[in-house]
């Protein structure tokens, strides 16, 4: 296992971890580290070989129901014209609206889980920019959603919720209208007339944040019966994941796993990196990418503040750039056979990352 430390993390109780939660309602802003972005975060994603789908020249958007009174999000390489997009009051962007889809041959799917009380646009400045790499990426909003992606009253889940702070009390019950959501959004896109041509099954990930991160890490292993074979790869981001460390279920995550988190996150982060934490339970291949700076809130969009589109966004927050050059270089790895020397070693804007190769644990006798 190849480590790289700046900082070391102190201990958290349970109960503080249980305080994260009700916090997540509030999606409060993170805090970017200070100075310019990554010169090796925006090397690759400014690299032209980076990019799938013959460089695609715009972000299609649009909103599909993928269940009756479902509905989720997808963003696409298009051919089309972009335009100016509000995705909310706050957040704006560019992208081709209802554009058809790029006509490129299949590309990888992503799909993203957003955190308790979040949304499904609630991460844009992830979520657009892979689909500026070649993916299709397609989010929903679960039944604890606090907003959505038309501004309106979310519905809500019925089924009893487990205490944050017990969570060897958990089981594949608990919030498991996310894990049916995420089933039934790919079930219906590997379907649909408009996507289904233009996915590869065989290269799926999924993309969690907070509470996101526990429903793409079941997905992965942690719980047997969530289990999703289709899955190739797992991104989670500041996750919850005390109950499957609690039960011993990282050990037995079918796929390679990037965790991130960040230098102020006093919630998630520390059960992340402390001994026989989140990572170090996870079976290989791994990877654990900590900002520098931030807080639990630094996947959301109030990282981008200030109504900054996307671009500028990256262009312009250290942690933003940090953020999506490594989910990319995860992605193109395990879902587009594209190696990167950022997995490596940690760039500028990294207080601590570690990696460790499958390769690199040995058999046992």
């Amino acid at each position: 296992m190849m480590r790289h430390r700046s900082v070391q993390m102190s201990s958290l109780s349970r109960r503080v971890l249980a305080a994260a939660a009700a916090v997540l309602l509030s999606l409060c802003g993170g805090c970017a580290a200070a100075g310019q972005p990554s010169p090796a975060a925006l090397s690759v994603l400014a690299s032209p070989a980076a990019r799938a789908c013959g460089g695609a020249a715009s972000v299609g958007y649009r909103v599909v129901q993928f269940a009756p009174g479902r509905k989720a999000v997808v963003w696409y390489p298009s051919t089309a014209s972009a335009a100016s997009f509000a995705y909310s009051v706050k957040q704006s962007s560019s992208v081709a609206l209802d554009g058809a889809p790029a006509g490129c041959g299949r590309m990888p799917l992503i799909l993203f889980s957003h955190g308790w009380k979040g949304c499904a646009i609630q991460s844009i400045f992830i979520t657009e920019q892979l689909a500026r790499y070649g993916f299709i990426v397609a989010a929903p909003d679960h039944l604890d959603a606090a907003c959505d992606q038309q501004g309106r009253a979310p519905m809500q889940s019925t089924r009893p919720t487990p205490p944050f702070f017990h969570p060897e009390q958990w089981t594949d019950d608990s919030y498991g209208d996310r894990h049916e959501d995420m089933v039934a959004l790919l079930d219906h896109l590997l379907h649909s007339p408009e996507f289904g041509p233009r996915i590869d099954a065989q290269r799926i990930g999924l993309i969690g944040h907070s509470l996101g991160g526990y429903t793409v890490l079941g997905m992965a292993g942690g719980w047997k019966s969530w289990y999703e074979p289709r899955v190739r790869a797992v991104l989670a981001l500041s996750p919850y994941a005390d109950p499957y460390l609690a039960k011993g279920a990282l050990a037995r995550l079918h796929v390679p796993v990037m965790y991130q988190g960040a230098q102020y996150d006093m919630f998630m982060t520390a059960a992340i990196s402390k001994p026989n934490g989140f990572y170090d339970q996870t079976a290989p291949p791994k990877y654990y990418v900590q900002l520098n700076g931030g807080t639990h809130f630094a996947w959301t969009n109030f990282l981008c503040g200030n109504g900054r589109s996307v671009t500028q966004c990256v262009q312009q927050d250290p942690s933003a750039a940090v953020i999506d050059a490594y989910a990319l270089a995860f992605f193109q790895k395990y879902l587009q056979g594209i190696s990167s020397p950022l997995l490596q070693a940690p760039a500028t804007g990294v207080a601590e990352y570690r990696h460790q190769d499958a390769s690199a644990v040995l058999p046992p006798k």
